[in-house]
């Protein structure tokens, strides 16, 4: 479930310019990912009132897009998705249910509703667990990245996009110059009554830049992008001008090569080929058969 604006959210710079009141929340300072700090615990120990075991996966997932086409940008849109999954164990059997209100109220129904499910469900389970098939866990990963992406500004990224796009500006031939990228940034936590506690935070970048270059009814496009695990020290404005300067080049190579010649052509097989291509080819190679099979497979394939 996707929940549009919620307490853990509040790490965005736009609620951060508000008047906003910070008790009751807690900080991840290198992530700057902020959430209720009271109603996870609450939500295990209400859990655990029916149950031998309990689990809390938290996730919210960020994700910026930004699009220049031809100097002009294009989009500028950011997406949030946050919400919870909650595990629980009783009589043997593992029960889910998700939600994506984070309060603690919301919480608690979440259990609820996993409880009450998993209770119904116990009566058909084909195996029986314990809380041992849930280990406790502690640790913490991080993107190695060197520039984390909540600390690169977004007029940073534009620069970069627009230095791309301009510097495949080198042709009256080159129609369309497109630069995009996606900044996603994902946070999960996990918490479980016996004690697991674990944080993940991924940073991620996709960057794409295309040229189209056009001369008659001809086009031709060109590509080239980065994606994985990146940070901030992927916009370097000097870096992505030169890639779009690359792409642009070979879009203009790539329109003025010739054509692949079209028609008749000429077959070369090698021997060991020809039982690939005509299984019922038995004779061995040269055996005096050998030509005059070879003649009579080709005519019957209607091959020149």
């Amino acid at each position: 479930m996707v929940q549009k604006v919620d307490a853990s959210m509040l790490w965005h710079p736009i609620f951060q310019e508000m008047n906003v009141d910070w008790s009751g929340l807690s900080t991840n300072k290198s992530t700057g990912n902020t959430m209720p700090s009271f109603a996870f615990d609450a939500a295990l120990a209400h859990a655990l009132r029916a149950t031998q075991w309990a689990g809390l996966r938290y996730s919210r997932e960020s994700t910026q897009h930004r699009a220049v086409r031809n100097d002009a940008p294009e989009k500028n849109m950011t997406t949030i998705e946050a919400g919870v999954m909650c595990e629980v164990l009783m009589d043997g059997h593992f029960g889910y249910a998700a939600t994506g209100d984070l309060s603690r109220a919301g919480l608690q129904q979440a259990f609820d509703t996993a409880i009450a499910t998993t209770r119904t469900k116990s009566r058909h389970k084909v195996h029986t667990f314990t809380d041992a098939h849930r280990a406790a866990v502690q640790g913490a990963y991080e993107s190695p990245t060197q520039i984390k992406l909540a600390q690169t500004k977004l007029a940073l990224i534009t620069e970069c996009l627009l230095a791309a796009s301009r510097a495949m500006e080198i042709d009256a031939k080159i129609v369309n110059r497109q630069v995009g990228t996606k900044v996603i940034q994902t946070q999960i936590d996990y918490f479980s009554s016996n004690g697991s506690r674990t944080s993940q935070h991924f940073d991620m970048v996709d960057v794409e830049l295309t040229a189209t270059a056009v001369e008659g009814l001809q086009s031709q496009s060109r590509s080239w992008s980065l994606i994985g695990q990146h940070g901030g020290e992927v916009f370097v404005p000097t870096v992505l001008a030169q890639q779009g300067l690359r792409v642009a080049n070979d879009a203009l190579e790539l329109l003025a090569a010739p054509n692949c010649p079209y028609g008749p052509m000429n077959l070369i097989l090698m021997s060991h080929e020809l039982k690939l291509y005509f299984p019922r080819f038995t004779a061995s190679e040269g055996s005096p058969a050998f030509w005059v099979h070879l003649d009579t497979t080709l005519r019957q394939s209607h091959l020149p």
